[in-house]
């Protein structure tokens, strides 16, 4: 059963609903269920994958810093791939 065919009563008893990061799964959630922000639960892989990323990402800012002053200490520290 897709969960904009359950109805009001089994909405309710709803407690969390795991999913990964994709959008159309966070507007469905928000769009069909009753107190919505309380039932999301993000799978940790894809929490993970956006903290790596977000960590990658500042690591190349700083060592493009670094490397524009000479210093080489960051080179050969990505951590992604």
């Amino acid at each position: 059963m897709a969960l904009a065919d359950a109805d009001e009563e089994q909405k309710d008893w709803i407690a969390g609903v795991a999913l990964d990061m994709w959008d159309p799964y966070v507007k469905s959630i928000y769009a069909n269920l009753p107190q919505p922000e309380e039932k999301i639960v993000f799978d940790k892989f894809h929490v993970a994958k956006h903290l790596g990323e977000a960590v990658d990402k500042v690591r190349r800012t700083e060592h493009k810093e670094l490397h524009a002053e000479g210093d080489e200490r960051l080179k050969g520290t990505s951590t992604i791939g």
